[in-house]
């Protein structure tokens, strides 16, 4: 009844002979009441604690390529230059890496132990 304290989750169920089961709630799905479901991704453990997701694929970036500039790095991660220019300005605070002219470099990579690292 509307208005009535009841549970608004969804749930899985079987219809059986003895009657209906009520199975586990559906909470890894969204979308459900627009008839085409989809799960919910599990969420990531930062590759690089401290950093964002967006500056951890910078430094991934540089790490791979050892040294790039400003435009190369912000077309291969997807952000606008202006968007990416915080991002290196962090990262070179920080002391990840390091401007030479129009390029930035890796300096150094603080190790995370391979089990909080998930790819």
């Amino acid at each position: 009844m509307r208005g009535s304290d009841h549970s608004a989750d969804f749930r899985a169920y079987a219809i059986t002979g003895k009657g209906v089961l009520l199975r586990e709630g559906l909470r890894d799905y969204h979308g459900i009441t627009t008839g085409v479901p989809t799960g919910r991704l599990p969420r990531r453990e930062l590759a690089y604690p401290g950093l964002t997701e967006p500056e951890g694929r910078v430094l991934d970036i540089l790490i791979r390529s050892g040294a790039e500039s400003a435009e190369a790095i912000a077309l291969e991660v997807g952000l606008p230059p202006s968007d990416l220019d915080p991002i290196l300005e962090r990262l070179t605070q920080l002391a990840y890496v390091s401007r030479k002219g129009t390029r930035y470099q890796i300096v150094a990579v603080r190790a995370v132990p391979e089990r909080s690292r998930r790819d």
